[in-house]
Order: C-alpha cells, then sequence, then structure tokens
C-alpha cells in the first residue's frame, strides 16, 4: 500500500516525502450525547493511538466506516 499525506501536510510547506507505518488505522465515529454532533477518529491496531478527523499522514492501512 502507498502511504499518502493528510490533508494537512498536503497543504503546508513540509516535505512531501512519505513512509508508510505499516500499520492499520480504522476509522471510529462517536455520537456526542449532548449535542448529537458526530465526530471520526482514526485509530492505530498497534499503538491505540487516536487522531481525530482524517488518517495521519503515512498510514499504510486505513479501513473506513
Amino acid at each position: 500500500f502507498i502511504a499518502k499525506p493528510s490533508r494537512v501536510v498536503r497543504n503546508s510547506s513540509l516535505p512531501k516525502e512519505i513512509e508508510g507505518d505499516g500499520d492499520l488505522w480504522y476509522e471510529v465515529l462517536l455520537r456526542s450525547k449532548k449535542t448529537g454532533e458526530e465526530r471520526s477518529f482514526f485509530c492505530s491496531k498497534k499503538t491505540g493511538q487516536r487522531v481525530r478527523d482524517e488518517p495521519p499522514t503515512g498510514a499504510s492501512r486505513v479501513i473506513y466506516l
């Protein structure tokens, strides 16, 4: 699989050379009980790290819901 830069990195002046992390990232949708607002998170199967809105730069494999 080819790793892609995140939207933040793509729109910045950071170097565009990306290496894949070899990890599986899966999307989790959470809904606020108070407001009903839904938010998307991506979780790493290897480390358990969680990031909001889009998979991190270098994510090799991503499962979208």
